[in-house]
């Protein structure tokens, strides 16, 4: 019985890394779904006919764009057509460089440059193909990543949409949209109002549900449950370690703590292992799953520990002799 508790715990404790890395790998792809929103102002194309043309729609933007000194960015998420999702952020760029690939690592290659996100077919992308001018890194190759001029995005998308003005400032920002909606006035949208721009509150960014954390905590409270049986079933070798002075702390550490932190230290060999391994690793990820088992570790290491204490401590040394202490 004995055996098989310390299996079971070890084996849940090496779960939580497992759990923490898939919970990474998640929350990259949407911190990567959801990049352009991080740095700039989210505005809305209307879907109205009298400013339906492409063609008009990327010649406002880039007047708005070059008077602002400001970068227009668009993201499509196409997911699992021909079985492989696909990500792409189509930009164009009123000043040189842009945010946008500050949030990014590319594998390599260099980025877009101002005139390419204007005209012209270079693109950025993981999924390879002709005028490609640069790779960016994707964990694990899990998806395809793309970087293209805007007017690309005409080529498949109509103009009505959701778009982000990367402004120097917000009220560079205020006036890009100010200038957007004047121009779509004189197009004939003469109902339009300014706050018409805006997108409604009910849309949200795509993001982690939180439920692969959790799912680690809930691991951590289970080890919890496992430790303080594996002390109930050592009552008498606790009994002893007691007779012979050994502190509390010291007692819960040679019967739970040292197994759990040399688990613990397999686990983080694994998360190395895979950091080393896994193609696409970059800083975001190894921080995300550094900070989350960091937290969880703690939170783990007091609950065994205080459950530890508490079981110690809950009867008299003759009753520990005695065998155990159910």
């Amino acid at each position: 019985m004995r055996l098989t508790l310390s299996v079971l715990f070890a084996g849940i404790i090496l779960a939580i890394p497992a759990v923490l890395l898939v919970d990474a790998a998640f929350e990259g792809e949407s911190q990567t779904r959801t990049a352009a929103e991080r740095i700039g102002t989210e505005f809305v194309w209307p879907d109205e006919p009298v400013v339906a043309d492409p063609e008009a729609a990327l010649r406002i933007l880039t007047e708005a764009a070059e008077a602002t000194e400001s970068n227009v960015l668009r993201t499509t998420v196409d997911d699992w057509t021909e079985g492989r999702k696909r990500i792409t952020h189509y930009v164009l760029m009123g000043r040189d460089g842009t945010g946008l690939f500050d949030e990014f690592t590319l594998a390599e290659g260099r980025w877009l440059s101002r005139t390419e996100s204007r005209t012209g077919t270079a693109t950025v992308s993981s999924a390879g193909g002709a005028d490609v001018v640069g790779v960016p890194e994707v964990l694990g190759g899990r998806y395809d990543l793309t970087f293209a001029p805007l007017h690309h995005a005409f080529e498949s998308l109509p103009s009505a949409g959701r778009y982000v003005v990367e402004a120097p400032d917000g009220e560079a920002a205020e006036r890009f949209l100010s200038i957007v909606h004047n121009r779509l006035v004189e197009a004939g949208a003469t109902e339009l109002r300014p706050e018409d721009l805006r997108p409604d509150l009910l849309h949200s960014a795509a993001g982690g549900d939180g439920r692969l954390n959790a799912l680690a905590y809930i691991l951590a409270g289970t080890a919890t449950l496992v430790a303080a049986f594996i002390l109930l079933r050592e009552g008498k070798r606790i009994g002893v370690l007691r007779l012979m002075g050994h502190s509390s702390p010291r007692i819960w550490y040679r019967v739970v703590g040292r197994l759990q932190l040399a688990t613990l230290a397999a686990g983080l060999a694994a998360c190395a292992a895979c950091a080393v391994a896994v193609p696409g690793v970059d800083a975001f990820f190894v921080r995300t799953v550094a900070v989350g088992l960091a937290e969880v570790a703690a939170v783990g290491f007091a609950a065994t520990l205080g459950a530890g204490l508490v079981v110690i401590h809950r009867v008299r040394i003759a009753d520990l002799i005695k065998g155990s202490l159910d």
